[in-house]
């Protein structure tokens, strides 16, 4: 019986990538690009929060420009009803 209820999407393409590595990382032998797959995770972990970063920036911005434009309409309503 399978230790695993289910396949991951990680094995289905190491098997399209190649049948022999998934047998071998299946029998726990090691692959040899282990470090270059763990560089590749951290460096998308770091994208991944400089993203969330400039989501949150963007929506301060917006926030702001709208704050802007409210303060706009209404110093100008009470500049045009004093005439």
């Amino acid at each position: 019986m399978r230790k695993e209820p289910y396949i991951t999407a990680s094995e289905i393409g190491t098997y399209c990538f190649c049948k022999r590595a998934w047998h071998l990382g299946k029998i726990g032998i090691p692959s040899a690009s282990t470090r270059s797959r763990e560089a590749g995770s951290e460096w998308h972990e770091t994208h991944s929060h400089r993203v969330a970063t400039a989501m949150k920036s963007q929506r301060m911005a917006h926030a702001f420009g709208l704050t802007f434009i409210v303060l706009v309409l209404l110093l100008s309503l009470a500049w045009v009803f004093r005439l």
